[in-house]
């Protein structure tokens, strides 16, 4: 087919379909020995700026209003061949595609091809930090690839660890996450939708993650603690290995802030049902007392659940099972619900208790 393509070439009976759209369509069609041809004998410019004419095939016409540049279309597709020829033959390496703005260096990382990337980065004037219209670098790419020898490569030719770290947290890549904060990323800065990366990761149930950022020095400033609490993050997925590792660090049971349904941790893990998690921060000095913010006690989510094991390890720490809110009691709650056991805990604990009502 090369030869074929060489032989029909014909430059002055190709007015209606400029050079540059041959130079493209070579290029998807991974013919190199035509390629050649067109820039070594017939002089093709090979940045291909000059798209006159009708496109060849819409395959054609796709990649070059996409990405523009033939060095470009070669990376994307993984004609890694073609984009060294052309890089030597001239191609800019830091061109930009029309919409994206992705560069040489973004479509490499992207790939995760280790030799070419490496020889794009070794590329005198190849700027490591390019930011595309998503304002994500090509060390982000190669995040979202989960690529992680292209990580570690465009970090020691001195990309941003910084820049990545959100990517990585919010994908649970792990072993990129590490990668990051070993060279030096602030494992406490502000992720995607203003979240602390270590509630992102909480949230997500994520404990690699969590436990590197942890490792790492992240901690909750009061603000945060406020406003994005790892502590309720955690325990609203469920994630006792989180909430057991988070009090293992300090964490108080109570939490320093209220989930967006206004829940202390422990009311959280009754509401979802997560007894595991519940019995951990009890076991761990929570509150057995606390109301959330309507005022709601504990013992009422507890009733609500109808486990029975809960209300016995909450009666056993001291919760007011008797407690009345607005003339109703736990009693009527577990009543409301059909949890036949728990009105029976309830009515035996009430006939032990002197206080009952």
């Amino acid at each position: 087919m090369d030869q074929t393509l060489v032989q029909n070439f014909n430059a002055s009976t190709n007015a209606r379909q400029s050079i540059a759209w041959q130079l493209t369509k070579a290029t998807v069609d991974n013919s190199l020995v035509f390629i050649r041809y067109l820039v070594d004998q017939q002089g093709v410019d090979v940045n291909g700026a000059d798209y006159n004419g009708f496109a060849p095939d819409a395959e054609c016409r796709y990649w070059a209003e996409n990405l523009r540049h033939p060095v470009i279309v070669a990376a994307t597709l993984e004609r890694f061949e073609i984009a060294i020829y052309l890089i030597e033959r001239g191609a800019q390496v830091n061109s930009r595609t029309p919409t994206s703005q992705e560069t040489l260096l973004h479509k490499a990382a992207e790939k995760g091809n280790f030799a070419f990337l490496n020889h794009v980065l070794e590329l005198p004037g190849i700027e490591i930090d390019p930011l595309d219209s998503r304002m994500e670098t090509p060390a982000v790419k190669a995040t979202r690839f989960n690529h992680l020898s292209a990580v570690e490569a465009l970090i020691r030719r001195g990309a941003s660890e910084n820049i990545p770290l959100p990517v990585a947290v919010a994908m649970g890549r792990t072993a990129i996450v590490r990668l990051l904060l070993e060279t030096g990323a602030d494992p406490e800065q502000i992720g995607h939708g203003g979240r602390p990366l270590l509630y992102v990761a909480a949230k997500q149930g994520n404990t690699s993650v969590v436990e590197a950022l942890l490792d790492a020095g992240a901690h909750e400033d009061p603000v945060a603690r406020a406003s994005c609490p790892a502590m309720t993050a955690a325990t609203t997925q469920g994630s006792h290995h989180i909430v057991q590792r988070l009090l293992s660090r300090g964490w108080s049971p109570d939490g320093d802030g209220l989930d967006r349904d206004h829940l202390p941790p422990l009311h959280t893990a009754l509401q979802y049902g997560y007894t595991i998690v519940a019995t951990i921060l009890i076991n761990n000095g929570a509150d057995v007392n606390m109301l959330d913010a309507d005022g709601i006690p504990v013992v009422f989510y507890a009733a609500e659940l109808g486990n029975i094991e809960v209300l016995t390890l909450l009666q056993s720490r001291g919760a007011d099972l008797n407690i009345n809110i607005n003339g109703v009691t736990a009693q009527q709650k577990a009543a409301e619900r059909g949890r036949r056991e728990a009105v029976r805990f309830f009515r035996r604990a009430g006939r032990r208790s002197p206080d009952a009502h």
